[in-house]
């Protein structure tokens, strides 16, 4: 018990910054899985019953605080767009999925701070309107569930210690495979918690510092990030391109 949260922190934590922070160095895109407790947790109560970001079956930030922060964000920078797209991947079953109805009401509550000065947009919105028209129509907080766009992430290849796959998958980009998709998502971040060695180390030596998930990041971005720069040119100029990482810096 006493090491249990440094294991959560190494295996479960991908962001070391509080939202408001993240968003002020300038991340505009987020993915959200807003989840219940574990099924053999909530009968407990120990925590308010509430949707949390889920890593695997591991909660996180409320869902409540993330709209709450966004929104206060975008009251108090009027011309800037956030991206949100809700996904249960890796959520276990035993953590119940909201309904469509638990969703409607977390995002009108977080809507009625605004007082009017911001609407939800689409998916849509976001592919038939220009920026100024969103900006226009109050439309600049953009949530959506689980798009059909173009990712790079793959289980094999982004389970790596030192880059080099995720840099191979990149490589595999072509217009064809971006072609009608809403976005493109170049996925930089090492999934280490895949390699059942990387795993079993940050458990033995669980402290403060051993997250295998931070460990990859400067080793990752070191490789993926300049690919980035050097090949941004074959990117379908036409498409929204979303970098994703985790423990997000400016840049």
């Amino acid at each position: 018990m006493r090491i249990a949260p440094n294991i959560v922190r190494g295996l479960a934590i991908t962001q070391k910054d509080t939202l408001p922070n993240i968003l002020g160095i300038g991340a505009r895109y987020f993915e959200f899985r807003p989840a219940y407790l574990h099924s053999a947790i909530r009968p407990l109560k120990l925590i308010p019953d509430v949707l949390y970001f889920s890593h695997s079956a591991i909660p996180g930030m409320p869902y409540e605080q993330f709209l709450h922060d966004a929104v206060a964000f975008l009251v108090a920078h009027p011309n800037e767009i956030v991206v949100v797209q809700l996904r249960w991947d890796g959520v276990p079953a035993e953590c119940a999925h909201p309904s469509d109805g638990d969703l409607a009401t977390y995002l009108n509550n977080a809507l009625a701070a605004s007082n009017g000065a911001l609407v939800a947009g689409s998916l849509d919105d976001m592919r038939s309107l220009t920026i100024q028209q969103l900006r226009d129509e109050r439309k600049r907080l953009i949530l959506f569930a689980n798009a059909d766009s173009f990712s790079t992430y793959t289980d094999q290849g982004n389970a790596t210690l030192n880059g080099d796959s995720i840099v191979a998958e990149f490589e595999k980009i072509t217009p064809q495979s971006q072609a009608g998709k809403p976005f493109t998502n170049l996925q930089c971040q090492a999934t280490a918690t895949n390699i059942p060695e990387a795993v079993a180390y940050s458990v033995v030596a669980a402290n403060a510092d051993s997250s295998c998930l931070l460990a990859t990041k400067p080793i990752c971005d070191s490789k993926t990030l300049p690919w980035v720069t050097a090949n941004g040119g074959r990117l379908d100029n036409g498409e929204l391109v979303v970098m994703m990482n985790d423990f997000f810096d400016g840049m």
